[in-house]
């Protein structure tokens, strides 16, 4: 088996940390990885193509990847059409699921539910592992799965972290060209998620317009990741970020962060970011 490389999409696009935090520790083990991304070849670079989130996993050049790696990540359910030539090229997969999105309290409309659900039950079949972050979703798994689901708690990648635990928030802010005058509240996400996206709509429809009237245009907030709403696009009071290589250093130039995320399990994930430099 190949044991020379780590065969992923990086932590580019928005990949969730822990799918690269766990695939980073098998490579660290001597196994090639390769991480399947929950929307992999469905953006251009400019991210103006856009396809059914159930077409993931068919770009061509996935396969090819595949061959050469000793295990597949699955970010998600969502790219289920990719499990069955997986398992046809003999490899065996991990399924990690952040949340069970077929749950009704999610907040997805009845035709994705029973879309997603469709696509936990073929992957979750034909995985080899299928891995969770919430003891509540563990145990739904392994009364539908069996011994394949495993429970894993959140972590963060302190390794990244350490670089800015030491930077000051006015160094944070001039390495980011951030002004220095405005009282700075920070969100951070992919927004191409469902339970993100609902959140970044409600800061830029609700939280940040009354904050903005309130405040005579002293607070500045930050929407940092991929896929943000439009009605964020273009407001004063508003600036996204698009991807980024690191959110350590946004979150180090924040005077606060929020996470207004009324579905899925993510919330636990932005406490820890925020907590282990100190912003919350």
């Amino acid at each position: 088996m190949l044991r020379n490389g780590l065969y992923d999409l990086s932590k580019a696009r928005g990949l969730h940390e822990q799918v690269y935090l766990i695939s980073r520790e098998l490579r660290r083990r001597g196994y090639n990885v390769y991480i399947l991304y929950y929307r992999h070849g469905l953006l251009s670079n400019r991210q103006l193509v856009r396809i059914p989130l159930y077409f993931s996993g068919i770009h061509p050049n996935l396969y090819s990847s595949i061959d050469k790696c000793d295990y597949v990540v699955m970010e998600t359910a969502w790219p289920w059409l990719a499990a069955v030539p997986i398992r046809l090229l003999g490899k065996g997969f991990i399924l990690h699921l952040h949340a069970i999105e077929s749950l009704p309290d999610f907040g997805l409309p009845m035709h994705r539910r029973l879309m997603i659900k469709f696509a936990e039950e073929a992957a979750g079949r034909l995985a080899s592992r299928i891995i969770t972050v919430s003891l509540t979703e563990y145990s739904m798994l392994r009364a539908r799965f069996g011994s394949k689901a495993t429970y894993i708690p959140l972590a963060i990648d302190l390794e990244e972290r350490e670089r800015y635990m030491g930077m000051s928030k006015e160094d944070a802010r001039r390495v980011l060209n951030l002004p220095s005058d405005k009282f700075i509240v920070t969100f951070i996400g992919g927004m191409g998620y469902g339970a993100n996206r609902e959140a970044a709509r409600i800061i830029a429809t609700q939280i940040a317009p009354k904050i903005h009237e309130l405040n005579n245009g002293k607070v500045l907030f930050l929407l940092v990741g991929p896929d943000p709403p439009p009605e964020s696009i273009g407001l004063s009071y508003i600036r996204v970020t698009g991807y980024v290589e690191s959110i350590a250093p946004y979150i180090a130039a924040s005077d606060a962060c929020i996470a207004p995320i009324y579905h899925g399990g993510v919330v636990e994930t932005k406490v820890l970011d925020c907590m282990s430099l100190k912003r919350l």
